[in-house]
Protein backbone atom coordinates (compact mmCIF):
# COMPACT_ATOMS: atom_id res chain seq x y z
CA UNK A 1 0.00 0.00 0.00
CA UNK A 2 1.55 3.37 -0.61
CA UNK A 3 1.50 5.99 2.19
CA UNK A 4 1.47 9.09 0.60
CA UNK A 5 2.78 12.44 2.40
CA UNK A 6 0.97 14.17 4.82
CA UNK A 7 -1.46 16.80 3.35
CA UNK A 8 0.55 19.89 4.24
CA UNK A 9 3.41 18.50 2.42
CA UNK A 10 1.61 17.72 -0.31
CA UNK A 11 -0.01 21.32 -0.61
CA UNK A 12 3.49 23.08 -0.57
CA UNK A 13 4.17 20.27 -3.11
CA UNK A 14 0.95 20.88 -5.41
CA UNK A 15 1.71 25.30 -4.99
CA UNK A 16 5.23 24.97 -6.28
CA UNK A 17 4.08 22.80 -9.27
CA UNK A 18 1.20 25.46 -9.42
CA UNK A 19 4.05 27.96 -9.96
CA UNK A 20 5.24 26.15 -12.77
CA UNK A 21 1.64 26.18 -14.61
CA UNK A 22 1.77 22.03 -13.81
CA UNK A 23 -1.40 21.67 -12.05
CA UNK A 24 -5.05 22.58 -12.86
CA UNK A 25 -6.98 23.61 -9.37
CA UNK A 26 -11.01 23.07 -9.22
CA UNK A 27 -11.01 25.93 -6.91
CA UNK A 28 -9.97 29.33 -8.49
CA UNK A 29 -7.17 31.90 -7.30
CA UNK A 30 -7.02 35.39 -8.14
CA UNK A 31 -7.93 35.97 -11.67
CA UNK A 32 -4.54 37.64 -12.89
CA UNK A 33 -3.20 33.87 -12.90
CA UNK A 34 -6.03 33.18 -15.99
CA UNK A 35 -3.72 33.44 -18.68
CA UNK A 36 -1.63 30.79 -17.52
CA UNK A 37 -3.68 27.79 -17.93
CA UNK A 38 -6.34 26.89 -20.37
CA UNK A 39 -8.99 25.60 -17.43
CA UNK A 40 -9.93 29.05 -16.56
CA UNK A 41 -13.08 29.40 -18.83
CA UNK A 42 -16.04 31.75 -18.33
CA UNK A 43 -14.72 33.61 -15.18
CA UNK A 44 -13.88 30.46 -13.41
CA UNK A 45 -11.82 27.63 -13.04
CA UNK A 46 -13.41 24.07 -14.38
CA UNK A 47 -11.74 20.25 -14.12
CA UNK A 48 -13.75 17.48 -14.95
CA UNK A 49 -13.57 15.60 -11.55
CA UNK A 50 -14.84 12.06 -12.03
CA UNK A 51 -12.51 11.51 -14.42
CA UNK A 52 -9.25 13.46 -13.15
CA UNK A 53 -9.67 11.72 -9.73
CA UNK A 54 -10.21 8.22 -11.99
CA UNK A 55 -6.77 8.75 -13.58
CA UNK A 56 -5.87 7.41 -9.99
CA UNK A 57 -7.77 4.08 -9.87
CA UNK A 58 -6.19 1.42 -8.70
CA UNK A 59 -6.03 -1.39 -11.37
CA UNK A 60 -5.77 -4.94 -10.63
CA UNK A 61 -3.68 -7.07 -13.53
CA UNK A 62 -4.12 -10.08 -11.74
CA UNK A 63 -5.78 -11.52 -8.52
CA UNK A 64 -4.67 -10.17 -5.13
CA UNK A 65 -3.98 -12.77 -3.71
CA UNK A 66 -2.29 -12.17 -0.58
CA UNK A 67 -3.55 -10.28 2.38
CA UNK A 68 -0.45 -7.62 1.91
CA UNK A 69 -2.50 -6.39 -1.42
CA UNK A 70 -5.64 -5.88 -0.08
CA UNK A 71 -7.68 -3.15 -1.11
CA UNK A 72 -9.13 -0.65 1.02
CA UNK A 73 -13.27 0.12 1.30
CA UNK A 74 -14.32 2.42 4.22
CA UNK A 75 -16.55 4.69 5.52
CA UNK A 76 -14.83 6.62 8.16
CA UNK A 77 -15.88 3.99 11.03
CA UNK A 78 -16.25 0.99 9.30
CA UNK A 79 -13.19 -0.27 6.71
CA UNK A 80 -12.29 -3.53 5.05
CA UNK A 81 -9.39 -4.80 3.24
CA UNK A 82 -10.44 -7.07 0.39
CA UNK A 83 -8.42 -9.67 -1.61
CA UNK A 84 -8.54 -12.65 -3.49
CA UNK A 85 -7.74 -15.68 -0.88
CA UNK A 86 -10.01 -18.14 -1.29
CA UNK A 87 -12.24 -17.01 -3.88
CA UNK A 88 -12.74 -13.80 -1.72
CA UNK A 89 -11.51 -12.43 1.19
CA UNK A 90 -11.90 -9.35 3.25
CA UNK A 91 -11.52 -8.56 6.69
CA UNK A 92 -13.70 -5.68 8.52
CA UNK A 93 -11.90 -2.76 11.06
CA UNK A 94 -13.26 -0.73 12.99
CA UNK A 95 -11.89 2.72 14.46
CA UNK A 96 -13.64 2.17 17.83
CA UNK A 97 -12.87 -1.31 19.13
CA UNK A 98 -10.24 0.05 21.75
CA UNK A 99 -7.75 -0.41 22.97
CA UNK A 100 -6.37 -2.90 20.54
CA UNK A 101 -8.55 -1.87 17.71
CA UNK A 102 -9.38 -5.38 17.09
CA UNK A 103 -10.79 -6.83 13.95
CA UNK A 104 -15.13 -7.88 14.15
CA UNK A 105 -14.44 -10.72 11.77
CA UNK A 106 -13.00 -11.65 8.39
CA UNK A 107 -15.74 -13.17 6.02
CA UNK A 108 -14.74 -15.58 2.63
CA UNK A 109 -17.05 -16.38 -0.45
CA UNK A 110 -15.09 -19.84 -1.64
CA UNK A 111 -17.38 -19.88 -4.77
CA UNK A 112 -15.91 -16.60 -6.27
CA UNK A 113 -13.15 -18.63 -6.80
CA UNK A 114 -14.52 -19.52 -10.35
CA UNK A 115 -13.95 -16.14 -10.55
CA UNK A 116 -10.90 -14.62 -9.64
CA UNK A 117 -8.97 -17.58 -10.98
CA UNK A 118 -10.37 -17.17 -14.88
CA UNK A 119 -8.02 -16.55 -17.77
CA UNK A 120 -9.86 -13.32 -18.26
CA UNK A 121 -9.61 -11.86 -14.50
CA UNK A 122 -9.35 -8.09 -14.28
CA UNK A 123 -10.42 -5.67 -11.67
CA UNK A 124 -10.12 -1.76 -10.40
CA UNK A 125 -11.28 0.18 -7.40
CA UNK A 126 -12.92 3.22 -8.79
CA UNK A 127 -11.75 6.03 -6.08
CA UNK A 128 -14.22 8.24 -7.31
CA UNK A 129 -17.17 6.12 -5.97
CA UNK A 130 -15.44 3.76 -3.26
CA UNK A 131 -16.70 0.76 -5.46
CA UNK A 132 -14.62 -2.56 -6.03
CA UNK A 133 -15.05 -4.09 -9.42
CA UNK A 134 -14.10 -7.76 -10.31
CA UNK A 135 -14.72 -9.87 -13.56
CA UNK A 136 -13.75 -13.36 -14.86
CA UNK A 137 -15.22 -16.14 -16.28
CA UNK A 138 -18.38 -14.61 -17.26
CA UNK A 139 -19.15 -13.21 -13.45
CA UNK A 140 -19.28 -10.02 -12.22
CA UNK A 141 -18.04 -8.18 -8.47
CA UNK A 142 -19.10 -5.26 -7.25
CA UNK A 143 -17.74 -4.45 -3.46
CA UNK A 144 -17.95 -1.69 -1.14
CA UNK A 145 -18.50 -0.11 2.50
CA UNK A 146 -21.08 2.21 2.52
CA UNK A 147 -20.94 5.74 2.83
CA UNK A 148 -23.93 6.22 4.90
CA UNK A 149 -23.92 3.18 6.76
CA UNK A 150 -21.82 0.26 8.75
CA UNK A 151 -22.00 -2.40 5.81
CA UNK A 152 -19.89 -4.06 3.32
CA UNK A 153 -21.79 -5.44 0.05
CA UNK A 154 -20.72 -7.64 -2.47
CA UNK A 155 -23.18 -7.82 -4.60
CA UNK A 156 -22.30 -10.62 -8.08
CA UNK A 157 -23.84 -11.40 -11.36
CA UNK A 158 -23.17 -14.32 -13.44
CA UNK A 159 -23.19 -17.36 -11.24
CA UNK A 160 -24.61 -20.79 -12.09
CA UNK A 161 -27.45 -20.00 -10.48
CA UNK A 162 -28.30 -23.79 -9.75
CA UNK A 163 -24.51 -24.02 -7.69
CA UNK A 164 -25.03 -23.69 -3.80
CA UNK A 165 -23.20 -21.19 -2.33
CA UNK A 166 -21.46 -20.80 1.50
CA UNK A 167 -20.19 -17.69 3.23
CA UNK A 168 -18.59 -17.51 6.53
CA UNK A 169 -18.10 -15.28 8.77
CA UNK A 170 -14.91 -15.85 11.32
CA UNK A 171 -12.90 -14.75 13.97
CA UNK A 172 -9.62 -16.29 14.89
CA UNK A 173 -8.00 -18.09 18.69
CA UNK A 174 -7.93 -16.15 21.29
CA UNK A 175 -11.10 -14.33 20.30
CA UNK A 176 -13.89 -15.14 22.34
CA UNK A 177 -17.28 -14.07 20.96
CA UNK A 178 -20.67 -15.19 20.83
CA UNK A 179 -21.89 -17.06 18.01
CA UNK A 180 -25.67 -16.82 17.12
CA UNK A 181 -28.22 -17.21 14.30
CA UNK A 182 -31.69 -15.34 14.27
CA UNK A 183 -33.52 -16.03 10.71
CA UNK A 184 -31.00 -15.60 7.87
CA UNK A 185 -28.85 -13.45 9.81
CA UNK A 186 -25.72 -14.87 11.35
CA UNK A 187 -23.99 -13.02 13.96
CA UNK A 188 -20.06 -13.00 16.30
CA UNK A 189 -20.67 -10.13 19.03
CA UNK A 190 -17.85 -10.18 21.55
CA UNK A 191 -17.46 -7.25 24.30
CA UNK A 192 -14.16 -6.53 26.73
CA UNK A 193 -13.22 -3.94 29.33
CA UNK A 194 -10.05 -1.91 28.81
CA UNK A 195 -8.61 -1.98 31.90
CA UNK A 196 -5.03 -4.52 31.11
CA UNK A 197 -2.46 -1.60 30.69
CA UNK A 198 -1.30 1.56 32.36
CA UNK A 199 -3.64 4.39 31.89
CA UNK A 200 -6.55 2.40 31.01
CA UNK A 201 -9.94 4.10 30.87
CA UNK A 202 -11.85 0.89 32.54
CA UNK A 203 -14.55 1.44 29.64
CA UNK A 204 -16.68 -1.64 27.63
CA UNK A 205 -15.67 -2.32 24.10
CA UNK A 206 -16.44 -4.17 21.71
CA UNK A 207 -17.32 -5.80 18.01
CA UNK A 208 -20.44 -7.31 16.16
CA UNK A 209 -20.20 -8.58 12.94
CA UNK A 210 -23.49 -10.04 11.02
CA UNK A 211 -23.71 -11.65 8.14
CA UNK A 212 -26.41 -12.35 5.53
CA UNK A 213 -27.19 -13.24 2.09
CA UNK A 214 -29.83 -12.07 -0.75
CA UNK A 215 -30.47 -15.02 -2.96
CA UNK A 216 -32.73 -18.75 -2.74
CA UNK A 217 -33.47 -20.64 0.12
CA UNK A 218 -31.03 -18.41 2.66
CA UNK A 219 -30.22 -20.24 5.75
CA UNK A 220 -27.49 -19.60 8.86
CA UNK A 221 -25.54 -21.42 11.04
CA UNK A 222 -23.32 -21.96 13.73
CA UNK A 223 -20.37 -23.52 12.41
CA UNK A 224 -18.10 -23.41 16.02
CA UNK A 225 -17.59 -21.03 18.76
CA UNK A 226 -15.75 -18.04 16.42
CA UNK A 227 -17.53 -18.79 13.20
CA UNK A 228 -20.99 -18.46 11.34
CA UNK A 229 -22.01 -19.37 7.75
CA UNK A 230 -24.55 -18.90 5.25
CA UNK A 231 -25.97 -21.13 2.76
CA UNK A 232 -27.91 -20.17 -0.54
CA UNK A 233 -28.57 -20.48 -3.86
CA UNK A 234 -27.93 -17.75 -6.05
CA UNK A 235 -31.40 -16.13 -7.85
CA UNK A 236 -32.83 -17.49 -10.87
CA UNK A 237 -30.72 -14.85 -13.11
CA UNK A 238 -26.94 -15.87 -11.30
CA UNK A 239 -27.29 -12.95 -9.47
CA UNK A 240 -26.92 -12.66 -5.19
CA UNK A 241 -25.76 -10.56 -2.49
CA UNK A 242 -23.59 -10.75 0.86
CA UNK A 243 -23.85 -8.06 3.41
CA UNK A 244 -22.05 -7.62 6.73
CA UNK A 245 -22.91 -4.81 8.99
CA UNK A 246 -20.77 -3.92 11.96
CA UNK A 247 -21.56 -1.33 14.12
CA UNK A 248 -19.98 0.32 17.29
CA UNK A 249 -20.63 -2.58 19.68
CA UNK A 250 -20.48 -2.35 23.33
CA UNK A 251 -23.02 -5.21 24.38
CA UNK A 252 -26.69 -5.21 24.31
CA UNK A 253 -28.70 -7.57 21.65
CA UNK A 254 -26.58 -8.70 18.66
CA UNK A 255 -29.64 -10.06 16.96
CA UNK A 256 -31.73 -7.01 17.03
CA UNK A 257 -28.86 -4.31 16.47
CA UNK A 258 -28.31 -6.37 13.37
CA UNK A 259 -31.31 -6.90 12.04
CA UNK A 260 -32.24 -2.96 12.66
CA UNK A 261 -28.93 -1.82 10.64
CA UNK A 262 -29.27 -4.51 7.49
CA UNK A 263 -32.86 -3.88 7.28
CA UNK A 264 -33.63 -5.09 3.75
CA UNK A 265 -30.74 -4.52 2.21
CA UNK A 266 -30.13 -8.00 1.74
CA UNK A 267 -32.62 -7.80 -0.83
CA UNK A 268 -32.86 -4.22 -1.94
CA UNK A 269 -32.01 -2.83 -5.91
CA UNK A 270 -28.18 -2.35 -6.19
CA UNK A 271 -29.47 0.97 -7.62
CA UNK A 272 -30.95 2.10 -4.36
CA UNK A 273 -27.81 1.54 -2.35
CA UNK A 274 -25.36 2.90 -5.11
CA UNK A 275 -27.13 6.00 -5.30
CA UNK A 276 -26.51 6.93 -1.40
CA UNK A 277 -22.73 5.84 -2.09
CA UNK A 278 -21.86 8.00 -5.19
CA UNK A 279 -24.02 10.57 -3.70
CA UNK A 280 -21.35 11.05 -0.47
CA UNK A 281 -18.36 10.12 -2.67
CA UNK A 282 -18.88 13.10 -5.61
CA UNK A 283 -19.72 15.47 -2.87
CA UNK A 284 -16.86 14.86 -1.04
CA UNK A 285 -14.70 14.88 -4.34
CA UNK A 286 -16.52 18.10 -5.19
CA UNK A 287 -15.04 19.89 -2.09
CA UNK A 288 -11.63 18.37 -2.37
CA UNK A 289 -9.77 21.03 -4.40
CA UNK A 290 -9.01 18.80 -7.30
CA UNK A 291 -6.07 18.94 -8.83
CA UNK A 292 -4.47 17.49 -11.98
CA UNK A 293 -0.96 17.41 -12.96
CA UNK A 294 0.70 16.65 -15.92
CA UNK A 295 4.98 16.87 -16.79
CA UNK A 296 6.91 15.73 -19.72
CA UNK A 297 8.30 12.83 -17.56
CA UNK A 298 5.25 11.32 -15.41
CA UNK A 299 6.60 13.01 -11.90
CA UNK A 300 3.57 15.07 -11.71
CA UNK A 301 1.25 12.91 -12.93
CA UNK A 302 2.78 10.42 -9.72
CA UNK A 303 2.21 13.12 -7.15
CA UNK A 304 -1.07 13.48 -8.50
CA UNK A 305 -1.80 9.97 -7.89
CA UNK A 306 -0.44 10.47 -3.91
CA UNK A 307 -2.70 13.17 -3.59
CA UNK A 308 -5.48 11.89 -4.72
CA UNK A 309 -4.77 8.28 -3.03
CA UNK A 310 -4.15 10.53 0.27
CA UNK A 311 -7.37 12.27 0.15
CA UNK A 312 -9.38 8.96 -0.72
CA UNK A 313 -7.51 7.01 2.95
CA UNK A 314 -9.02 10.29 4.39
CA UNK A 315 -12.30 9.89 3.71
CA UNK A 316 -12.43 5.98 3.76
CA UNK A 317 -10.55 5.88 7.34
CA UNK A 318 -11.33 9.30 9.33
CA UNK A 319 -14.85 10.26 9.48
CA UNK A 320 -15.72 8.73 13.17
CA UNK A 321 -15.70 10.00 16.71
CA UNK A 322 -12.59 8.51 17.01
CA UNK A 323 -8.91 9.13 14.54
CA UNK A 324 -9.03 6.54 12.11
CA UNK A 325 -5.48 5.50 11.08
CA UNK A 326 -5.07 2.15 8.96
CA UNK A 327 -6.97 0.30 11.77
CA UNK A 328 -10.74 2.00 9.91
CA UNK A 329 -9.26 0.30 6.62
CA UNK A 330 -6.15 -1.79 5.98
CA UNK A 331 -6.35 -2.99 9.63
CA UNK A 332 -3.98 -5.87 10.16
CA UNK A 333 -5.01 -8.61 7.59
CA UNK A 334 -4.94 -11.99 8.89
CA UNK A 335 -5.28 -12.27 12.95
CA UNK A 336 -6.15 -8.78 13.32
CA UNK A 337 -4.07 -8.54 16.04
CA UNK A 338 -2.28 -5.19 16.30
CA UNK A 339 0.34 -4.99 19.13
CA UNK A 340 0.17 -2.77 21.12
CA UNK A 341 2.81 0.29 21.48
CA UNK A 342 3.29 -0.07 24.93
CA UNK A 343 5.61 -3.02 27.31
CA UNK A 344 2.55 -5.00 27.87
CA UNK A 345 2.52 -6.16 23.66
CA UNK A 346 5.93 -6.94 24.04
CA UNK A 347 7.57 -8.18 22.13
CA UNK A 348 7.31 -6.13 19.04
CA UNK A 349 9.71 -3.54 17.61
CA UNK A 350 7.32 -0.45 19.32
CA UNK A 351 6.48 -1.85 22.34
CA UNK A 352 8.30 0.16 24.27
CA UNK A 353 7.17 3.92 23.13
CA UNK A 354 7.71 6.77 25.83
CA UNK A 355 4.13 7.47 24.77
CA UNK A 356 1.73 6.93 21.68
CA UNK A 357 0.12 10.61 21.97
CA UNK A 358 1.97 12.05 19.01
CA UNK A 359 0.94 9.57 16.40
CA UNK A 360 -2.79 10.11 17.71
CA UNK A 361 -2.48 13.88 18.08
CA UNK A 362 -1.25 13.42 14.27
CA UNK A 363 -4.63 11.40 13.73
CA UNK A 364 -6.64 13.76 14.76
CA UNK A 365 -4.82 16.61 12.79
CA UNK A 366 -5.27 14.87 9.56
CA UNK A 367 -9.11 13.83 10.84
CA UNK A 368 -9.29 17.69 11.22
CA UNK A 369 -7.71 18.99 7.47
CA UNK A 370 -10.04 15.98 5.81
CA UNK A 371 -13.28 16.85 7.41
CA UNK A 372 -12.98 20.57 8.69
CA UNK A 373 -14.49 19.53 11.97
CA UNK A 374 -13.98 22.07 14.59
CA UNK A 375 -16.04 20.81 17.06
CA UNK A 376 -14.24 17.55 16.58
CA UNK A 377 -10.80 19.53 16.69
CA UNK A 378 -11.76 21.22 20.01
CA UNK A 379 -12.95 17.92 21.64
CA UNK A 380 -9.33 16.57 21.06
CA UNK A 381 -7.35 19.91 21.81
CA UNK A 382 -6.80 18.94 25.06
CA UNK A 383 -4.95 15.73 23.77
CA UNK A 384 -2.87 17.56 21.53
CA UNK A 385 -2.05 19.95 23.95
CA UNK A 386 -0.78 17.80 26.69
CA UNK A 387 1.41 14.98 24.49
CA UNK A 388 3.12 18.22 23.03
CA UNK A 389 3.77 19.80 26.67
CA UNK A 390 5.26 15.98 27.99
CA UNK A 391 7.15 15.37 24.86
CA UNK A 392 8.67 18.94 25.53
CA UNK A 393 9.58 18.00 29.01
CA UNK A 394 11.13 14.86 28.43
CA UNK A 395 13.17 15.80 25.79
CA UNK A 396 16.03 17.31 26.60
CA UNK A 397 18.83 19.60 24.64
CA UNK A 398 21.46 18.44 23.22
CA UNK A 399 25.33 19.70 22.34
CA UNK A 400 23.94 20.66 18.78
CA UNK A 401 20.92 22.54 19.91
CA UNK A 402 18.23 20.12 19.00
CA UNK A 403 16.09 18.06 21.41
CA UNK A 404 16.67 14.69 22.27
CA UNK A 405 14.56 11.75 23.70
CA UNK A 406 17.25 9.83 26.06
CA UNK A 407 17.34 6.50 27.97
CA UNK A 408 15.26 4.59 25.89
CA UNK A 409 15.80 1.82 22.97
CA UNK A 410 14.07 3.10 20.36
CA UNK A 411 16.80 2.88 17.91
CA UNK A 412 15.86 -0.83 17.88
CA UNK A 413 13.02 -1.74 20.75
CA UNK A 414 14.88 -4.11 21.84
CA UNK A 415 15.30 -5.35 26.18
CA UNK A 416 19.09 -4.28 27.62
CA UNK A 417 20.51 -6.93 28.95
CA UNK A 418 23.19 -8.25 30.81
CA UNK A 419 24.69 -9.80 28.21
CA UNK A 420 26.43 -13.44 28.74
CA UNK A 421 25.22 -13.98 32.17
CA UNK A 422 26.79 -10.68 33.56
CA UNK A 423 30.33 -10.96 31.94
CA UNK A 424 30.29 -8.63 28.83
CA UNK A 425 29.12 -5.11 28.61
CA UNK A 426 24.70 -4.39 28.92
CA UNK A 427 23.75 -3.60 25.34
CA UNK A 428 19.91 -3.38 23.96
CA UNK A 429 19.46 -6.43 21.61
CA UNK A 430 17.07 -8.92 22.92
CA UNK A 431 13.21 -9.65 22.29
CA UNK A 432 11.79 -10.86 25.28
CA UNK A 433 12.92 -10.77 29.19
CA UNK A 434 14.38 -13.21 30.97
CA UNK A 435 16.64 -13.30 33.92
CA UNK A 436 19.49 -11.44 31.97
CA UNK A 437 17.01 -8.82 31.63
CA UNK A 438 15.98 -8.42 35.19
CA UNK A 439 17.76 -5.95 37.10
CA UNK A 440 16.65 -4.58 40.98
CA UNK A 441 16.22 -0.69 41.46
CA UNK A 442 17.98 -0.03 44.82
CA UNK A 443 17.12 3.36 46.16
CA UNK A 444 20.47 5.01 47.83
CA UNK A 445 20.36 7.03 51.35
CA UNK A 446 21.34 10.21 48.96
CA UNK A 447 18.68 9.85 46.29
CA UNK A 448 20.95 8.65 43.85
CA UNK A 449 19.81 4.53 42.52
CA UNK A 450 21.68 1.26 41.63
CA UNK A 451 20.83 -1.21 39.45
CA UNK A 452 21.74 -5.12 40.49
CA UNK A 453 21.34 -7.80 37.99
CA UNK A 454 19.66 -10.13 38.89
CA UNK A 455 21.37 -13.09 36.96
CA UNK A 456 24.61 -12.76 38.68
CA UNK A 457 23.43 -10.26 41.83
CA UNK A 458 26.50 -7.61 40.80
CA UNK A 459 25.20 -3.96 40.36
CA UNK A 460 25.62 -2.06 37.05
CA UNK A 461 28.55 -0.12 36.82
CA UNK A 462 29.66 3.38 35.21
CA UNK A 463 32.81 1.83 34.63
CA UNK A 464 36.16 3.93 34.03
CA UNK A 465 34.44 6.89 35.69
CA UNK A 466 32.17 6.65 33.19
CA UNK A 467 34.24 6.18 29.77
CA UNK A 468 33.46 2.06 29.17
CA UNK A 469 30.82 0.56 28.49
CA UNK A 470 28.08 -0.21 31.40
CA UNK A 471 28.41 -3.63 32.73
CA UNK A 472 26.57 -5.65 35.89
CA UNK A 473 30.29 -6.77 37.53
CA UNK A 474 30.83 -4.78 40.89
CA UNK A 475 29.58 -6.55 44.23
CA UNK A 476 28.96 -3.09 46.09
CA UNK A 477 27.94 0.26 45.58
CA UNK A 478 30.49 3.11 44.93
CA UNK A 479 29.82 6.45 43.25
CA UNK A 480 30.30 4.29 39.85
CA UNK A 481 27.39 2.32 40.30
CA UNK A 482 25.32 5.63 41.61
CA UNK A 483 23.28 7.03 38.82
CA UNK A 484 20.22 9.77 39.08
CA UNK A 485 16.29 8.15 38.37
CA UNK A 486 14.98 10.73 36.06
CA UNK A 487 11.30 10.82 35.25
CA UNK A 488 9.24 13.10 33.68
Amino acid sequence: MIRPPALVTTALLAAGLLTAGLLVPAAAPPAAAATATTAWQNGGFHVDTPNVIRRSNIVLGSPNTAAAQSLPLGNGSLGAAAWAAGGFTAQLNRADTLPGRKSPGQVQIPGLSALTNASDFKGSLDVYTSVLTESGGGMILKSWVSATKDELIVDVTGADPGAQQTVTLSLWSGRGPQAAVSGTVGTLAETWVDNQEAGSSGRTFGSLAALSAGGRNVTASVVNSTQVKVTFTPNADGSYRVILGAPTWTGGNAATTAANLLGSDATAAESSLLSSQKSWWSGFWANSGVLEATSADGTAQYMETLRTLYLYMEAASMRGTVPGSQAGVGGDPGSGANAACSQPGSPNWNALNITSGAEISLFIWQQYLATGDINFLRTYYPLLKSSATFLLNYQKVGSDGKLHAVANAHANGQYVTADNAGAAPLIAKVDAVGTWEQFQLVRNGDGSVSLRARVNNQYVTAENGGAAALIANRAAIGQWEEFDLIQS
